[in-house]
């Protein structure tokens, strides 16, 4: 029976709705191993691989170009991001309400809806507006109403009708499935990003580390069920 300690990194959205779910099938299978798991900022989990004081991490944002010669980046899955709103979808999310809101909208409506966010230093909110600004979207012409410092915080806020949110489908695809929180689809959008997997090549793993490490790279293993919101692979965007 494999024991030892795992020192795994991850950033925020990644930490909270995703590294749960892998954690706890790897204590199925190997239960006398203790798990440290740090969820801070993309580049500050980096700058731990870096150092040696992680064995790997799983983040959403671009590992900082001066750390990228140090640091092994592999694709890992991909996540996508869905425009939600409350359930009653109240007028009070608009700037000015439509005489009838559409089943689907369009690209142009997203001008007129108030938007709660994280604050706009953050990787995610930076991920967003970059595969925002690809469909010929200024995310700068969006109505901000609240910048907020947490995903929790978010689907609150929006939960109580205060404005939409765009948000990892891993951190609502429960809400989604027990109608807490509605997606509003908009034709012609496809918000996604690549999950990376990080590691320092030149820190010794220990086995505990190679076995979590190929299991997620393999999809095998003690990893019998890969999380049930992400897709393995991002499709291309329109300009990539």
């Amino acid at each position: 029976m494999k024991r030892g300690t795992l020192l795994l990194g991850a950033s925020q959205t990644v930490g909270t709705y995703v590294m749960p779910h892998l954690i706890g099938q790897f204590w199925q299978a190997y239960p006398q191993v203790s798990v440290q798991l740090l969820v801070q900022s993309t580049r500050r989990i980096a700058r731990k691989l870096a150092s040696g004081e992680l064995d790997l991490a799983i983040v959403g944002g671009e590992v900082p170009a001066e750390l990228q010669s140090s640091i092994a980046v592999v694709p890992y899955a991909c996540d996508e991001y869905v425009l939600v709103t409350a359930m009653s979808a109240p007028e009070g999310v608009w700037i000015q309400p439509p005489e009838k809101v559409r089943p689907v909208l369009q690209l142009s409506d997203l001008t007129q809806l108030r938007f709660i966010t994280l604050d706009a230093q953050s990787s995610t909110r930076q991920t967003i507006d970059r595969s925002l600004q690809q469909y010929q979207i200024n995310p700068h012409h969006f109505s901000v109403q609240i910048e907020l410092s947490s995903i929790d915080a978010i689907k609150t806020a929006v939960g109580a009708g205060l404005g939409v949110a765009f948000l990892s489908i891993t951190a609502v695809g429960l809400d989604l499935e027990r109608h807490t929180l509605k997606r509003l689809p908009v034709e012609g959008l496809d918000v996604k990003r690549t999950l990376w997997l990080i590691y320092n090549p030149e820190r010794y793993q220990s086995r505990v580390a190679q076995l979590f490490r190929d299991g997620l790279l393999q999809a095998s293993g003690w990893l019998t069920s890969p999380h049930p919101y992400l897709e393995k692979i991002c499709v291309q965007t329109p300009e990539e």
